[in-house]
């Protein structure tokens, strides 16, 4: 019989399987359309668009661009049956894993915040030689994209994209440890 970490495990491939089919249905229709036509072409002392067809960014929108940074925290949490949870831990969705996975107590042993723009990593090392990378794939104002990796020693045990809503936590669960589980919140701000 499938544990409810294991059903929660099946669900989460099926959803990143579904999202990879989107994903590749969706990029050959952006291919395809043409640029659009920038109102000032052909106009007399108007700015013309670059060659290429992009609209050159405004002041407004470089300002946008540089500021296109979250604050990426990502812990390395103990879950156990102390009955304590760390007061670090107060995000519903972490005490909603925790009860899934039948712990009443939590411990927070690690952890790391860094400010990302989009392609840059942070990471965290975990007991026994493992390691959790996480890369800020975009941001926007409502949610932020993160590509998860956790690796033992130079094997990648997991490799996963996940959209997080600003504000929100996503919880990977890790490995058994001492006399619990071993689970990585990473939050986004």
């Amino acid at each position: 019989m499938a544990t409810g970490f294991q059903r929660a495990g099946r669900r989460l491939l099926r959803h990143a399987a579904a999202l990879g089919l989107v994903f590749a249905l969706a990029a050959p229709v952006a291919a395809e359309a043409a640029p659009p036509q920038h109102p000032g072409a052909g106009v007399p002392g108007r700015v013309q668009p670059p060659a290429d067809g992009r609209a050159r960014p405004t002041g407004g929108q470089q300002a946008q661009s540089r500021a296109a940074r979250s604050t990426v925290t990502v812990m390395v949490v103990h879950a156990n049956h102390s009955g304590t949870i760390d007061g670090r831990l107060s995000d519903p969705a972490m005490r909603k894993q925790l009860s899934i996975m039948g712990y009443n107590g939590a411990t927070v042993l690690t952890s790391s915040t860094a400010q990302l723009s989009p392609s840059q990593s942070t990471s965290v090392n975990v007991e026994g030689g493992r390691k959790v990378q996480v890369t800020l794939q975009d941001t926007g104002p409502v949610q932020s994209t993160m590509r998860i990796e956790v690796f033992k020693a130079s094997e990648k045990k997991l490799d996963t994209t996940v959209t997080i809503k600003m504000g929100r936590t996503f919880v990977v669960a890790g490995p058994k440890y001492q006399d619990g589980t071993l689970l990585f919140p990473v939050t986004v701000q």
